[in-house]
């Protein structure tokens, strides 16, 4: 088998066993930090797009709970078939987005775009607002919520639709921009958001840059997909 295909989901659980409830790392963690941290793994790895039952997966979380408290369970040959299936199955669903057209063309096409925005909130589990941005908070803040007026520092990073470039033009590490200056989506975005949080966007064409100048490497008239930090908010005087 191709490790390659091998959810990372799965590779880290033993890391992730060893890390232990009371170490310095994490004992000061809140538990809806660990409840994130969970889904951001299961999302990001397609855990729920491998169709399983609900008793699937409650085997699947108790095999889990058994590798924390220090009793894992080994893999039989009836195991080693199933890691063999769920490999091929990640396999097959890179190949999907691999084969599937994300550029202006496409996008062009009625109906393209709401079915992939319906695709890209299924899998990575992101809500939907009246304006069409879809937005998911990944990990909680905490504290105050910027105002249209205010100033923000944040770290931000975009994508293309097909999620595989990154637009090196666009981003940055602690950057401070005034919400009135930024796109349509990561403003209304960032006003959902507390101080510490970290969210992950998908921004329909109107919501970036619309009918104005596009920047290198981003295709007019596609969606953007933005992963943001909220540091801190600079208030208007």
């Amino acid at each position: 088998m191709n490790l390659r295909f091998v959810s990372r989901f799965l590779l880290l659980l033993p890391a992730a066993a060893a890390l232990g409830a009371g170490t310095p790392a994490t004992k000061a963690v809140s538990l809806d930090a660990y409840v994130a941290l969970g889904s951001s793994f299961a999302h990001d790895n397609r855990l729920h797009q491998l169709g399983w039952s609900e008793a699937q997966r409650e085997a699947f979380l108790q095999g889990i709970r058994a590798t924390f408290e220090g009793t894992p369970r080994a893999l039989d040959a009836e195991g080693q078939a199933l890691l063999q299936a769920v490999g091929l199955r990640l396999q097959e669903l890179a190949q999907q987005d691999q084969r599937r057209p994300f550029g202006a063309q496409a996008f062009a096409q009625p109906g393209f775009l709401d079915q992939y925005l319906k695709e890209m909130r299924k899998r990575f589990d992101l809500q939907g607002t009246d304006s069409g941005l879809s937005f998911g908070i990944k990990v909680i803040g905490a504290g105050a919520r910027p105002a249209p007026e205010d100033t923000v520092i944040i770290s931000y990073k975009v994508s293309t639709a097909d999620l595989q470039t990154e637009l090196k033009g666009l981003g940055g590490e602690r950057v401070r921009l005034k919400m009135d200056d930024l796109v349509p989506g990561l403003a209304e975005a960032l006003q959902m958001m507390n101080i510490g949080s970290t969210a992950l966007l998908i921004l329909p064409p109107d919501l970036s840059f619309g009918e104005g100048p596009w920047p290198a490497g981003a295709e007019r008239g596609t969606p953007l997909v933005f992963t943001v930090i909220l540091h801190e908010i600079i208030a208007a005087p």
